[in-house]
């Protein structure tokens, strides 16, 4: 019933904007903005059938869910609870001195990156 209802709308405007266009042409002003008035007052009517089925067509793809912006937040929040977990996973299975070393090695960085900035300052 949509897409019936949007094509009349959308040949009723191609059809009010080109007898505006002839009796525009052949200077019968009047009947020509009346014309175009009543198709450019059409377009909103036609946008808004054409979202519709638009929106119908992406419940189709994505299984008929009427919520998608909530589906995808659920999925999202599915992936980053897997991935907190394989940190923790991770975390755990390091050795403290492991992390150390580690700590050790991130702060050597620092000090070099704050050398080579005061040196870059200095130039």
């Amino acid at each position: 019933m949509e897409k019936k209802l949007y094509l009349v709308s959308l040949s009723l405007i191609v059809f009010f904007a080109a007898i505006g266009a002839i009796f525009g042409l052949l200077n019968h002003f009047r009947w020509a903005i009346l014309f175009g008035g009543t198709a450019i007052s059409l377009l909103p009517i036609c946008s808004h059938l054409r979202m519709r089925r638009m929106l119908g067509a992406m419940r189709r793809l994505n299984g008929g869910s009427d919520h998608l912006a909530d589906d995808h937040l659920r999925s999202l929040e599915n992936t980053i609870s897997k991935l907190t977990q394989k940190v923790e996973t991770v975390s755990a299975s390091l050795s403290s001195s492991e992390v150390n070393q580690l700590a050790r090695l991130a702060n050597e960085i620092r000090r070099e990156s704050r050398m080579i900035r005061i040196r870059t300052e200095e130039l």
